[in-house]
């Protein structure tokens, strides 16, 4: 229930902020899949690409024995 429920919440708050007539343009489409893209993929991708190296190279060391 609780991502239903931050999902709602979450458009409610930006809905307060924006204009809902919005820019509908394919340019600003591309501009918020180039953001999507640099700014929330790729750091995300780098953080967890991390975490799996650093508990492969963990628990390939505990259980070599």
């Amino acid at each position: 229930m609780l991502p239903a429920v931050l999902t709602v919440a979450a458009t409610g708050v930006s809905l307060l902020f924006t204009d809902p007539a919005g820019d509908y343009s394919l340019r600003a489409f591309f501009m918020v899949i180039v953001w999507a893209l640099l700014v929330l993929l790729l750091p995300n991708a780098v953080l967890a690409l991390g975490e799996v190296v650093g508990w492969r190279g963990l628990l390939q060391r505990e259980w070599a024995h």
